[in-house]
């Protein structure tokens, strides 16, 4: 378990989790990250079977293969003693927030080479994005068992940040617009006392 020691979250400790509840195949284990825990991690087909490959050869996990009349061998998955102890080390571990890259976010420090409709329009497609995932990650609240508590929590998490990018989003084109004063460097600017 050497490799686990100066980790930090990768997709092999995402795969440890999922393998916990339960041996799956990569391609499994792949549209389960694509079409349920997409809030939790984003990976690539590829990767995944790169991961898988690196946890068999490290001992955390063991493969089955199955063989199929007319089709390639299907290999189960399924974590080993040592990929048991390696996902309850890393538990134990103090969560690690991983910072957010964003191009966005990059071409807002050059706002001032940008259109303002250009900005704006940018703008509008990240806010149906995040307002589709909201819409989606409700959906998925809605359909979430009530007893996977931890399950449930993680899209809560999800569904809060994605409503905040979604505020986010609109608040800044109400900026661009002129509809809001851009905050000073004392924080935003005060809000006016509306006379009755």
């Amino acid at each position: 378990m050497r490799w686990l020691v100066g980790s930090l979250m990768n997709l092999r400790f995402v795969l440890l989790a999922l393998l916990s509840k339960g041996p799956n195949t990569g391609y499994a284990l792949s549209r389960q990250l694509d079409s349920q825990l997409d809030h939790l991690w984003d990976a690539y087909v590829q990767q995944i079977y790169t991961e898988l490959a690196k946890l068999e050869r490290d001992g955390a996990v063991s493969v089955e293969p199955v063989d199929l009349h007319n089709r390639p061998t299907k290999k189960i998955y399924s974590l080993t003693a040592a990929g048991h102890e390696a996902l309850d080390k890393w538990l134990r571990r103090r969560p690690v927030s991983i910072q957010h890259k964003d191009e966005l976010r990059v071409k807002l420090y050059c706002l001032d080479r940008m259109p303002p409709e250009l900005a704006v329009r940018h703008f509008e497609e990240r806010l149906d994005e995040h307002q589709a995932k909201v819409r989606e990650l409700r959906r998925r609240l809605v359909d979430a068992d009530l007893d996977d508590i931890g399950y449930q929590l993680s899209l809560e998490a999800a569904l809060s940040h994605e409503e905040g990018q979604a505020s986010w989003c609109e608040k800044a084109m109400s900026y661009l617009k002129g509809a809001l004063p851009v905050p000073s460097r004392n924080g935003p600017a005060p809000a006016t006392a509306s006379r009755s």
